[in-house]
């Protein structure tokens, strides 16, 4: 965000999120070095694929939940085996 909409609309991201976190609205799950390492798992294991370790630790984060489906906007988490909130366009 901060590259793409700049400085100030990262800050205000941060404050809409500490805001929902206070509501309790929002959970913010922090990664672990259990969560780390599972993540290098997920990087090295689709090492033929272009994910980011950020994408690898949102895995990690999902495999450890249980979650089953993902809000994103790029298909990396379909590949992962998530389904994807709303359907992806492209990659």
């Amino acid at each position: 965000m901060r590259y793409d909409a700049g400085i100030a609309a990262a800050l205000q991201a941060r404050k809409l999120i500490e805001e929902s976190q206070k509501a309790q609205s929002l959970h913010v799950e922090w990664i672990t070095p259990a969560l780390a390492d599972k993540a290098w798992q997920y990087l090295e294991k689709y090492a033929d694929h272009n994910f980011s370790f950020t994408d690898c630790t949102s895995f990690a984060v999902c495999e450890t939940l249980r979650l089953k489906e993902a809000f994103c906007f790029d298909l990396h988490f379909s590949v992962a085996g998530l389904s994807v909130v709303p359907a992806a366009a492209g990659g």
